[in-house]
């Protein structure tokens, strides 16, 4: 089973390139994926993501990943490692402009027994993921979300002390943080 499509990114190829080559991100665009973590190594040709599954047709509830090709910002090929038949993913970057990709996705599954488990699972992951192409480009285009302020730890302590050093006329040289 073979199969491609094809999807304009309103992003740079290398920007597309880096947020599909980082597994972590790939919860963010797949669906059926929770959590992801690096494995082995820190990127490139034999990097490894584990992938945590809410899709319990796969018959896996975690999923290894390994990057088969790693060529910025033109070709990048993954390998669903721990699945009987290995499917692959190949991404092509084309820049169209410097701000505008074309990407296309090709999955590959081999050939195995028809109907077999293996062929059904394998075929399943190519299915997912070309289904995801949508979901890659509404997480590369979408705006920025907005940044959330947080308090650092041992803040209250300090505006407090700011605070009473104001009233009093006394203020503070020296600041302890605590946290």
């Amino acid at each position: 089973m073979a199969g491609t499509r094809t999807i304009r990114v309103k992003a740079a190829a290398a920007d597309v390139f880096d947020f599909l080559a980082d597994g972590t991100r790939s919860p963010s665009w797949l669906r059926w994926v929770s959590a992801a973590e690096l494995g082995k190594y820190g990127g490139g040709v034999g990097a490894t993501y584990l992938q945590s599954l809410q899709d319990i047709e796969l018959g896996e509830t975690r999923l290894c990943c390994r990057v088969i090709h790693h060529r910025r910002p033109v070709m990048l090929g993954i390998e669903a490692a721990s699945l009987a038949l290995h499917p692959t993913a190949t991404f092509r970057f084309s820049a169209e402009d410097p701000t505008t990709t074309t990407l296309a996705l090709s999955v590959a599954v081999p050939a195995a027994i028809p109907g077999g488990a293996d062929e059904v699972i394998a075929r399943r992951w190519a299915m997912l993921v070309l289904a995801a192409l949508p979901e890659i480009k509404a997480c590369l285009e979408a705006p920025p979300a907005p940044r959330r302020r947080q308090p650092c730890p041992g803040l209250r302590e300090v505006a407090a002390t700011a605070l009473t050093g104001a009233t009093t006329g006394h203020v503070p040289t020296s600041v302890a943080w605590r946290g």
